[in-house]
Formats: structure tokens, C-alpha cells, sequence
């Protein structure tokens, strides 16, 4: 008796924790939106329901789609969201990152797949999306872990614009990767943005991706000196929005990377 006792306290324990971080969590999402105009609300079309912040301004035209990685407290693709001017943006947290409850499939047991649940979940969010606003396309930008989630979904929708990965995860141990269905994406214009002191996501990961694609002209990367996985970017962010997305006349038939310029050994202090 005392033992289930015990294990009950644990789990409520557990479950008081996990609420107490989710509402610290999205009390910081909430003060990143708000001076941007970005609305919240929750969208519980699919197998888990997203949180989403948006901006929409202009119905029945296009939208720049951020989707976020797996963040600890602070949302980093939101804050590069919060510092996009186009008139249409919105942002998608990942499954679960936000539940105060163990509401939408978020119980204590959740962990974070990346499989055809959430791909699924992210599909029926953007189809709301697109039926709410009238969205004709998506530019889509994936931070983390939610470069690879955008870029699986770059390579299965027809309303994808162009991708944009910020320290992406391209190749993940678990679930579906980027990587591995690579030449699906060789037609769609893209921009990948890797930090150079990232040690959490090495260079080396575009590298793989790229070459698992083959032939293109659609692919571009930029080194950012003075970014690691979590900062460096978001003051960067709106003259990096400017890089090049679309595809150049002639074809890359085959990819030979030359080695990323070196880079300074340290952490950044700002």
C-alpha cells in the first residue's frame, strides 16, 4: 500500500513539474509574440494539437511558416518569427511543447516522436491554415529539430515555396530524416544556415544532406561566424532572410563539398 502510495506521489509529482515548466515556457512565448502582433491559439486538427502564434494580415495570399525545434524554455524559431516583417507569418510550437495538462495525447509518458504522428499533425495545421486564411503557398523555416520536420514536409505537400533550415537537424537518430529522402528535394529552392561554433549540430550535417541528394541548382548554404545552436542568430535573422532561396540556371550535376572555412574554437558570451 505504502509503495503505491509512493509511486502515485511520484507521478503526480512529475505531472505538477512538467505543468509548472510548460506554463513557464509559455509565458515566454506569450511575451516574444505579443510586440510582434503574433496571435495565439491552439490548432487540434491532427493526432496532437499545435500551438500556433500568427500574423495575418493579407487573406489569399502567401505565408511564411515557422516551426520550432526542441526547445528547452526559450522558443528559438519563434523569436526569429517575432522578427519577420511579412505581413503573414505564423508559428507552429512542436506536439506537446506547450500543454499545461495532460490533454491532446500529452501525458507524463509523451516523448517526443518523429514519425507519421506528427508529420500528420503538422499536415492538418497548415490545411486549417490554408482553409482559415485562404494561403495559396508556404514559405516554410524550420528551427533545430524543426528543420527536418520542414523539410519532410517540404518533400510531401504541392504548397511549399521554398525551405529554410536554421541549425537543422537533418539527420536525426530517430524517425524519419531529412537526409533520407534528400532527392526528394532536389527541385525545391532552399537555404540552409549553420552556425559555426554550433557543437550540437556539426557543419558536417548539411554536408550529408546534400550529398544524399544528387544533382541540383536549388541548394544554398550559408556558415554564420557568430552563431552556436542557440544564439547568435536572431539579431542576424531579417538581413539572413535576404539570402537566396531560389533555383540558379544551371544545374550542380555533382557535389563535391570543399571543407566549411575554419573557425574559432570558443562559445560565444553574448
Amino acid at each position: 500500500m505504502k509503495r503505491s502510495l509512493l509511486a502515485l506521489s511520484s507521478v503526480i509529482a512529475i505531472a505538477a513539474c512538467s505543468a509548472t515548466i510548460n506554463n513557464i515556457k509559455h509565458t515566454t512565448a506569450s511575451r516574444i509574440a505579443r510586440p510582434a502582433f503574433m496571435i495565439e491559439r491552439t490548432i487540434a486538427e491532427g493526432p496532437y494539437a499545435l500551438y500556433a502564434w500568427e500574423r495575418m494580415r493579407d487573406r489569399r495570399e502567401k505565408a511564411v511558416l515557422y516551426i520550432e525545434g526542441d526547445s528547452d524554455i526559450n522558443p528559438h524559431a519563434l523569436h526569429l518569427a517575432s522578427r519577420d516583417t511579412t505581413r503573414n507569418v505564423a508559428y507552429l510550437a512542436q506536439p506537446c511543447q506547450f500543454n499545461t495538462d495532460n490533454s491532446h495525447n500529452c501525458g507524463t509518458d509523451f516523448h517526443q516522436p518523429g514519425g507519421a504522428e506528427v508529420i500528420a499533425s503538422y499536415n492538418a495545421a497548415m490545411n486549417e491554415m490554408k482553409a482559415r486564411y485562404g494561403i495559396t503557398g508556404f514559405d516554410i523555416v524550420g528551427y533545430g529539430s524543426g528543420g527536418n520536420i520542414a523539410a519532410l514536409l517540404a518533400a510531401e505537400r504541392d504548397d511549399i515555396l521554398s525551405l529554410r533550415t536554421v541549425a537543422g537537424k537533418l539527420n536525426p537518430k530517430d524517425g524519419a530524416s531529412a537526409t533520407a529522402i534528400a532527392p526528394e528535394l532536389a527541385d525545391m529552392p532552399q537555404h540552409h544556415f549553420i552556425g559555426a561554433a554550433d557543437n550540437e549540430v556539426h557543419p558536417d550535417t548539411y554536408h550529408f544532406y546534400r550529398q544524399a541528394m544528387g544533382p541540383s541548382s536549388c541548394v544554398h548554404y550559408t556558415l554564420v561566424q557568430d552563431a552556436d545552436h542557440d544564439r547568435g542568430w536572431v539579431d542576424e535573422w531579417p538581413e539572413l532572410l535576404k539570402s537566396p532561396t531560389a533555383c540558379e540556371a544551371e544545374l550542380m550535376e555533382d557535389y563535391d563539398p570543399e571543407p566549411f572555412p575554419p573557425s574559432k574554437d570558443y562559445r560565444l558570451t553574448k
